[in-house]
């Protein structure tokens, strides 16, 4: 059931607060998402899942290295640098859970996108957010996340 068709709330809501641009529409999420793929030279992500098609395909069209969920949808084969890290399932699981992307040009952080969605198909039903955060700084903090986990 798509959540999103029982809520009143129209389906490009977002705001913009300093640097942050808030967006809990799926649909808006997705296209800027896209947006600022395509416009940076370089890309890198930590997300649970990653299967939506729009996203891979802008993904596809830059520099881009991911870490993601050991999970058979994350199996799929684009012009993409992945890594899966994760196994299990129950309590005892090890996932990746992180979901931001990180646009780098010139070897520098600019921005980063960071929320509850998952990059999927799937989440386009669901109750969603995502922060587009254009701040240096901060965008600096979750590629430090990524490159550490890229040494696991």
């Amino acid at each position: 059931m798509n959540l999103n068709k029982k809520c009143t709330r129209p389906t490009s809501f977002q705001r913009q607060v300093g640097n942050v641009r808030v967006l809990f529409s799926p649909s808006a999420i997705i296209a800027t998402l896209v947006r600022e793929i395509e416009r940076t030279p370089k890309v890198y992500g930590c997300v649970a899942w990653c299967t939506h098609p729009r996203v891979l395909s802008a993904m596809e069209s830059v520099q881009t290295s991911l870490i993601m969920t050991k999970h058979k949808s994350n199996r799929w084969k684009r012009r993409i640098e992945v890594k899966l890290i994760g196994k299990g399932r129950g309590f005892r699981a090890s996932l990746m859970h992180h979901k931001f992307v990180v646009g780098v040009r010139d070897g520098v952080p600019e921005w980063v996108a960071v929320g509850s969605f998952n990059i999927t198909k799937s989440a386009l039903n669901n109750f969603e957010n995502m922060m587009l955060i254009k701040d240096p700084k901060m965008a600096q903090c979750y590629y430090e996340e990524y490159r550490r986990l890229s040494q696991i």
